[in-house]
């Protein structure tokens, strides 16, 4: 028998809002085809008989790069500074100031002060701006 926890209201029509279980710290970069998503269903058929499901925040701290065809799913939290690669499935929460990327998505590496000298593997930022 499904218990009154498991039902929850329908999502609203938010077309051109930010819902409200979406938290921004500020603007962020996001690629083309970036999915937020906040809702989800139980796993087992009888909880999912009439149309139950869960909802849960999806926070993105400041300054987070997001590229393209990024989902990222229920209860993440992506913390500053940090940058998701493109094409990641973002199913846990990414920690401040780190590169994080694939499917699953995961730490790949910390962002250091060598990245403010190179923008590109060894490719220099001084050599692009003729210092």
């Amino acid at each position: 028998m499904i218990t009154e926890k498991w039902k929850k209201e329908k999502p609203a029509d938010i077309s051109g809002q930010i819902p409200r279980n979406i938290f921004s710290s500020s603007q962020k970069p996001k690629g083309c085809a970036t999915t937020l998503t906040t809702t989800g269903h139980p796993v087992h058929h009888s909880l999912r008989t009439h149309g139950e499901m869960y909802s849960f925040e999806v926070t993105i701290k400041d300054n987070v790069w997001i590229g393209s065809n990024v989902v990222i799913c229920p209860g993440v939290t992506i913390g500053e500074n940090s940058v998701i690669g493109a094409g990641s499935i973002v199913l846990r929460d990414v920690p401040a100031n780190c590169v994080a990327a694939g499917n699953p998505c995961r730490v790949l590496r910390e962002i250091t002060d060598r990245d403010l000298e190179y923008y590109y593997k060894d490719l220099r930022v001084a050599d692009q701006l003729d210092l």
